[in-house]
């Protein structure tokens, strides 16, 4: 039967929503100013083999555009997706992007 909301006890959600967002930076002299971790080979969460964020570095690019955050996923770079790439892997696409980079992330 279906209840009302007032006549349920909880939420039917119970995760806050993801968002996924575009983000394009423009590399620095010093690169793009974050740390990442994980890959399929060094999951930084147990079960997901997704790169995330780590550490943003103050005053380079990813700080001064102030969207990309610590803890964030990121999907793709440069439509290459990191959804099953190994660390290496993405460090090189990370490397072999342009002086414009194009982020899909999740958050």
């Amino acid at each position: 039967s279906l209840l009302k909301m007032s006549e349920r006890s909880q939420p039917l959600e119970t995760t806050p929503p993801v968002q996924v967002h575009e983000i394009i930076l423009q590399r620095g002299s010093a690169g793009m100013g974050f740390h990442i971790r994980g890959g399929c080979d060094n999951q930084h969460l147990p079960g997901d083999p997704g790169i995330f964020v780590t550490r943003i570095k103050e005053g380079l690019a990813a700080h001064n555009d102030g969207r990309l955050k610590e803890g964030d996923k990121i999907l793709e770079v440069d439509g290459y997706s990191l959804r099953t790439v190994t660390h290496n892997e993405a460090v090189s696409l990370f490397l072999r992007a342009g002086q414009t980079c194009k982020l899909l992330v999740e958050s």
